[in-house]
């Protein structure tokens, strides 16, 4: 298997992520700052940077990474259901969180379903708190480079 990612800002077009995103995502997407402390304002696509990943020409993959002014969030993170555990999720979460530390801030949250926690978890997410059946989760860019030195 061949995938590549890309970035996108939020000046470039869009479409690409807005209609892989529309595929991936149920209309329903749950609003998580009714049950933490966060302002989903700061989500705005124009402010993000966005990654596609790309399979056999295909859009597979996307997700986006917003500041809050203090920490990176990972948002939208997702893969069209028929390349699901083929780790092109895998790919995408670091390709965002690679960015992240590259621009700065050591922590990045990702706020989930309960369901997803365990892939998460398998990149290095640590859960922060629990409300109901979501679930805020951080990496410390101390933990990714620890993983990454002691593979050497």
């Amino acid at each position: 298997m061949y995938v590549k990612g890309i970035y996108l800002s939020g000046t470039d077009d869009l479409s690409d992520v807005l209609k892989l995103r529309s595929k991936i995502f149920d209309c329903n997407e749950t609003d998580f700052s009714n049950y933490f402390d966060i302002d989903t304002s700061l989500y705005a696509d124009n402010l993000a940077i966005h990654s596609l990943v790309i399979d056999n020409n295909e859009y597979v993959g996307c997700g986006s990474l917003y500041y809050d002014g203090e920490h990176f969030v990972l948002d939208r993170v997702g893969v069209i259901e028929e390349k699901r555990r083929q780790k092109i999720g895998d790919f995408l979460v670091r390709m965002l969180i690679d960015k992240a530390f590259q621009l700065g801030p050591n922590t990045v949250y990702v706020y989930c379903k309960e369901e997803v926690v365990p892939f998460f978890s398998s990149i290095g997410f640590d859960i922060e708190k629990r409300e109901n059946d979501l679930v805020k989760l951080t990496i410390n860019e101390k933990y990714v480079c620890k993983a990454c030195h002691s593979m050497k």
